[in-house]
Order: C-alpha cells, then structure tokens, then sequence
C-alpha cells in the first residue's frame, strides 16, 4: 500500500511552477497516495485572478486518479462527532467516511473555475476566519499579562510542550474545547466520559484541540519580549490542518510557520506523520527519482 501524501496550497503551488513538474509528478504518483484536502480546494476556489484560478484547477484535476478528496477540517471534526454520538461503544475514527464524493464530482467541471461570485464568497469567507481566529487568540493576552505579573509563583509556559501540560491537565484547556465542541455539534451537553473518550480515540479531533492550545500558546500564552521560544505564527486554515495529519503520512507545505508549528503537534501527539517543506520533500524524495527543483 502506497503511503498517503497531502499538500498545503503553498506547496501545490511550488510543484507546478517547477521547472522538473512533469518528472516530480511522476515519481509522486508512482510513490504516493495523494490525498486532496478540503482546504486546497478552498483556497483555489478563493483565489481572485480568474484565468490563474482556472490554470490552478486544471493543475488540481491532475491530482484525481491518484487518490482522493476529503472534507475540510471542521466537516471532518463534525463528522467524528456525529458518529461518535450516534454508536459510542463501535466507534472507531478510521471507519468515519471523510471522503468528498461531492467535491470529486464537482471539481472536474469547468462552472466551477470560473464561478467568480462563488470566488468572491469563499474569499470573504477566509478572510472573515482568519480574521477571527487572530482575535480570539490575541484578546486573552493582556489579561494573561496582568495575572502572570501579579501571580510571579505562576510559572508562564515558555515552549509549546509547557503549554500543552498545563492544558492536558483534568477538567483543563482541551477538555474545554472538545466540551465545546461537543455541545454545538450535537445539541447536547457531554458527560466528562464523552469527551474524555473522544479526546482518546479520535486523533482527528485532537489534532483540533492541539492546534487551538498551539493558537493560544502563539498569540497569547508565549512571554512578550522574549524569554521563550522564538517562533513564527501560523494562521488559521494553516494550524487546523493539524486535523488532517492522522490521515496521510507526509505534509508538504511551503510555509516555514506551517511547518514549524504542525512539526511541535506531531511531537506532542506522536503522529506517524512526517511534516516536510517544500524544499525538504524535494531534497528526500527527488533524489530517488532523478528530477532537480528550483
């Protein structure tokens, strides 16, 4: 069985402004199962210029007969609730149907490249979530200050591995956020067993749960003027495709805080998945296949 391989748009970019495209894609549909996320299409889908968004589709297509598309991550996270609700005792993540039939249909036909009012939505769209997701982690930040100044017996987590201690602690930051979860997706309020369960079982969801600790770390929680880690901060479709990391075995992006940040969610969570840029995936995988990247 061929290991799974996922892209970020950054590195889907690269593959086919390269010079050796053709030999690259070549060694990786013979090498790869390639799974297409809900977060590429999106993007694509988003992008302003028609005629570069069309050439973008048409390089898409590509990809289809040499794998398949999922869901984007929080249609993923709703379908591992839902099923978790519906049979606890039989559930197993891996049998959660994440694939997009619905997408694969409707990627082939050209109404969709060149529908610029649906364009036009999805970029409002992701400009309004990011926008969002910035807010929400950076508005706890002065209140943290003003209670780790007043608190100096607290000890503020300087690396992401401190901070996911203090939020895997009982009752604590993840449980939070699966309770949150939760109850929005299904209506219903969530004994401590539920969560405590999921949390356990369903990889996918705690790659959610991570990546908010890792938002929250990023914009909040790391010392200002130093005195911690030095890191970039990834935004947020780059952080929640954490969600996909349990599925596939190698993430390929061209973002260095990508990379940096899904590489600490790997570490914590053990995942059997490897975080490469774009660089490095050439650098590992052309070799084998004779091809020279920009």
């Amino acid at each position: 069985m061929k290991p799974k391989i996922a892209f970020d748009t950054s590195a889907f970019n690269r593959i086919f402004r390269s010079n050796e495209s053709d030999s690259l894609l070549r060694g990786i549909y013979s090498g790869f199962e390639i799974i297409i996320t809900g977060t590429l299409v999106g993007e694509i889908i988003a992008t302003p210029d028609e005629s570069y968004r069309k050439k973008l589709f048409l390089q898409l297509r590509q990809l289809f007969g040499h794998g398949y598309c999922v869901y984007p991550f929080y249609e993923i996270i709703r379908l591992q609730i839902i099923a978790y609700q519906q049979n606890p005792t039989a559930f197993n993540w891996k049998n959660v149907d994440v694939i997009a039939s619905d997408y694969e249909l409707r990627i082939p036909r050209e109404d969709l490249s060149s529908d610029n009012e649906l364009s036009k939505e999805e970029r409002d769209y992701q400009a309004n979530m990011n926008k969002q997701f910035e807010k929400l982690w950076k508005e706890p930040k002065a209140a943290l200050d003003d209670i780790f100044k007043k608190e100096p017996s607290l000890i503020r987590p300087k690396y992401f591995h401190e901070a996911i201690e203090i939020a895997s602690r009982d009752n604590g930051f993840i449980y939070s956020i699966g309770q949150l979860l939760y109850g929005k997706i299904t209506d219903k309020e969530p004994t401590k067993e539920n969560i405590e369960t999921l949390l356990g079982n369903c990889p996918p969801l705690k790659a959610f749960c991570y990546s908010s600790v890792m938002a929250w770390y990023n914009w909040s929680l790391i010392p200002s003027g130093g005195g911690g880690e030095k890191r970039k901060r990834a935004g947020g479709n780059d952080l929640m495709s954490a969600v996909y990391l349990p599925y596939c075995h190698w993430f390929i992006s061209d973002d260095v805080a990508q990379v940096e940040n899904l590489r600490d969610i790997v570490k914590e969570m053990d995942i059997n998945c490897k975080i490469l840029s774009f660089k490095e995936f050439c650098d590992e995988f052309c070799l084998n296949i004779g091809c020279k990247t920009e």
